[in-house]
């Protein structure tokens, strides 16, 4: 997602799970580290084929797809990097991209010539030779949005997109972020959340999201500008380099070199030195900032950054992509991940469970679940596409869930958005279906529980049956807050009812030992409350339900929800007081704090995961891949621990009928996690 000519990452993250999706979180640019690197002395492509001085990554990172490859035949003038597509610019102005075709996006506008270029989450925008904007891809994004006029900088986010008119004024689109009035700027980059300009004096002034200070106005002259995923740099006057906002990786302390271009990323950035050679930093973990990271040899002209890859023009203005590793020296090196269901990848699955067959079910957002053996062809189980309203935001199919005693009521329920039925919002349905020889009957629906929802934001959804026998699903706030401590509604809510003897004129009972069922005004279904945006929970073996609450701006967290909990959203996120220190106080003895919280620089949206070895309880992070251990020790105390570190965004966790661990992530295979021991 970079722009002409210094490009950086626009990187998915589901709107924080304010945005799963990532995407979502969502989403992401995750290559493997077998890409190899040859110098410019030939006017042919470099060759890649492995060598011994081959990029690799640490255990138990595991080895993920390889950048994607630009054709060797074709020259170009500069390269924007997508989430898993690319584009180059030829010097007579006409574009070429490669790598996944989902969304068109590598489909270019026939017959037009483009100035720059930018790409973004699954499109594609330029300026053309006339000075217009044309985008291609998602259909999202080649629309009616797109200003009339002529351009003369372009750049693009995740999803958003902003231009500069020939006045330099900022003019964005398919986005909340709004550039300021009146400032004329001469470049312009857009990040996941937060938008960047260098005025016509050199200074740096960012709008939009500002959790890590990338949005810090800053007085120049500054000569260039990248913005990565939630950090900021410019090179000075001198040609060094400044950088702002998130740092933990080391994404934003660059070397003491000299630069003329620069670009950053998720974790990582590069810059083209004065002599036209790569230095790229960070990727590292906060305490190892100074780790600088492998680049290839020779001399390029222009550099863009994607999710852990980044292609660059060679002098002979041919593109070479490599990948950039995460290193992680602490993580558990007992450990490891491999990919199951041999190798298959997802779009984006959200849950996975065993079928009675011994199969594994796979749900993915987009309305379907298939199930998979290791000797049969898979077979889809339950087609709902057409139905699932998908995928803005974070709406589509959430969770799936077969009834626990399956042998004697063959049922499966199902949490998704229906498409077309509300007029404002969404409108999130559960529901039940009948299994027969494996397969759903999609006549069968029994809808269970239909709920309003204002947005396409913050929707929980995990399908939970307790050893009660009672069924559990979260619900997050839906994007206002202000319902969360309302017992009258079921937003930032975990419900409890009992499905046995469901029918239409009764499709589910609330349970007579309910927390809330002599509250007056209260919904009766309510179990505990208090949550942001409750994304996955697990049941112990305790019957204790953890659960992972999305934060906002400052905290995530990890807690239990037992029956009649306030665990404080949106008064408290994690530990941190919200609001006024009188409200807080009023409430401090009375919401459950968290087992464990983790600061922003720490993960971007808390994926809450299953239990293992002794009720250890594991959960991930959507952007870091960072999978943590939490488990209580000889005194009781809640003890957090790196695990593991997967190369991917994060999207799910799970077990199978054997215990077996995966780890669900966006627009790649399903992981197990297993034991070198």
């Amino acid at each position: 997602m970079m722009r002409s000519p210094v490009l950086n990452i626009k990187s998915f993250q589901f709107n924080r799970l304010t945005s799963l999706y990532v995407a979502l979180l969502g989403m992401f640019f995750l290559l493997s580290s077998n890409c190899t690197f040859t110098s410019d002395t030939s006017p042919t492509p470099a060759p890649r084929t492995p060598t011994s001085q081959a990029l690799t990554t640490t255990t138990p990172d595991i080895a993920t797809p390889t950048p994607t490859l630009p054709p060797d035949s074709i020259q170009f003038i500069t390269v924007a990097t997508g989430k898993y597509h690319a584009c180059g610019l030829q010097e007579d102005g006409t574009a070429v991209c490669w790598g996944r075709n989902d969304k068109k996006q590598l489909q270019t506008p026939e017959g037009v010539k483009f100035q720059q270029i930018t790409a973004g989450l699954d499109f594609s925008c330029g300026i053309t030779d006339l000075g217009t904007i044309k985008c291609w891809g998602s259909e999202s994004h080649n629309d009616p949005q797109i200003p009339d006029g002529t351009f003369t900088a372009i750049d693009a986010g995740r999803s958003h997109i902003c231009a500069l008119d020939e006045k330099g004024i900022a003019i964005c689109w398919r986005g909340e972020t709004q550039p300021p009035n009146n400032i004329s700027f001469t470049e312009i980059g857009a990040g996941h959340g937060h938008i960047c300009g260098l005025t016509r004096n050199g200074d740096l002034q960012c709008w939009g999201s500002n959790h890590a200070g990338q949005s810090e106005p800053r007085n120049g002259p500054f000569n260039a500008l990248a913005v990565g995923l939630h950090n900021t740099c410019v090179l000075r006057e001198d040609n060094s380099t400044f950088c702002q906002g998130e740092n933990y990786a080391g994404q934003s302390a660059p070397p003491n070199t000299t630069f003329k271009k620069i670009a950053t990323g998720w974790e990582h950035g590069c810059g083209i030195t004065q002599s036209g050679d790569l230095q790229c930093w960070g990727a590292g973990q906060a305490s190892n900032n100074n780790t600088r990271l492998s680049a290839p040899d020779g001399t390029f002209t222009q550099l863009s950054i994607g999710w852990r890859y980044n292609c660059g023009i060679r002098t002979s203005q041919y593109v070479e992509c490599w990948t950039q590793p995460n290193p992680d020296p602490s993580v558990n090196s007992s450990l490891h991940l491999t990919e199951a269901l041999s190798g298959q990848t997802f779009v984006q699955p959200v849950e996975l469970f065993s079928m009675p067959d011994g199969s594994l079910a796979v749900v993915e957002r987009t309305g379907s679940i298939t199930a998979y053996t290791p000797r049969e062809d898979a077979r889809t189980i339950l087609d709902l596409t057409d139905r699932t309203e998908c995928c803005r935001g974070e709406i589509g199919m959430l969770s799936a869930a077969l009834d626990p005693e399956f042998d004697e009521y063959p049922f499966i329920y199902i949490y998704y958005h229906v498409k077309n039925i509300a007029e404002e919002g969404v409108l999130a349905r559960l529901a039940r279906f009948t299994v027969t020889d494996g397969y759903a009957d999609i006549q069968s629906q029994l809808v269970i529980l239909d709920v309003p929802q204002p947005s396409q934001w913050h929707n929980g959804g995990a399908i939970r049956f307790g050893p009660d026998g009672m069924l559990y699903l979260g619900f997050g706030d839906s994007g206002e807050g202000n319902k969360v401590q309302d017992l009258a509604t079921l937003r930032g809510k975990i419900i409890r009812i009992n499905i046995r003897n469901a029918s239409k004129e009764k499709p589910y009972y609330i349970p007579e030992d309910n927390p809330m069922i002599r509250i007056p005004n209260a919904r009766h279904e309510i179990w505990a409350y208090g949550m942001r945006n409750p994304w996955r929970m697990n049941f112990d073996s305790q019957g204790r339900l953890f659960l992972g609450d999305v934060g906002g701006s400052d905290q995530e967290e990890i807690s239990i929800a037992n029956a009649g909990a306030n665990l404080g959203s949106p008064i408290f996120e994690g530990k941190m007081c919200m609001a006024p220190e009188n409200t807080c106080a009023n409430l401090k003895d009375k919401a459950v704090a968290p087992l464990a919280t983790l600061e922003r620089d720490k993960a971007c949206a808390i994926i809450g995961g299953v239990h293992y070895q002794n009720d250890a309880y594991l959960f991930g992070d959507l952007c870091s891949g960072q999978v943590w251990k939490l488990e209580q020790d000889a005194e009781s105390a809640w003890q957090m621990t790196k695990l593991a570190k997967v190369n991917r965004p994060i999207l799910s966790f799970a077990n199978d009928a054997n215990s077996n661990i995966y780890i669900l992530t966006d627009n790649g295979p399903i992981l197990r996690l297993e034991s070198n021991e």
